[in-house]
């Protein structure tokens, strides 16, 4: 990719919801996710992870991945919450959530 804004982006919340019968007290299951094999040029912000307080992401993995940012102050770190997992091969270095190294669970089987 080049030339974008976010190079990944995972967001439990986008404010929306079918009708006002919805059931407040369902919370979506996101696990085991395995994000690999994505470079980019000049992305202003590599990445945004945001599970549920209620329901966080589990087992997110992310591998061979390279963002570049572009030239200048505009660049953001990578920004996650409510959210767990691994990371091999990424750079920028994502969040404190998602920087095991190790190559268990979710990234153990992406490889």
């Amino acid at each position: 990719m080049e030339d974008a804004r976010k190079g990944i982006k995972i967001s439990g919340d986008v404010g929306d919801h079918p009708d006002e019968y919805y059931n407040r007290n369902a919370l979506p299951v996101l696990k085991d996710v395995v994000i690999k094999n994505i470079w980019g040029e000049r992305v202003q912000q590599p990445g945004l992870i945001h599970g549920l307080k209620n329901a966080p992401f589990t087992g997110i993995c992310l591998s061979n991945i390279h963002l570049r940012g572009a030239n200048g102050p505009r660049n953001l770190p990578w920004q996650c919450s409510d959210v767990k997992g691994a990371a091999v091969q990424v750079s920028p270095w994502p969040c404190s959530q998602l920087t095991s190294h190790q190559q268990t669970g979710a990234c153990s089987s992406s490889f």
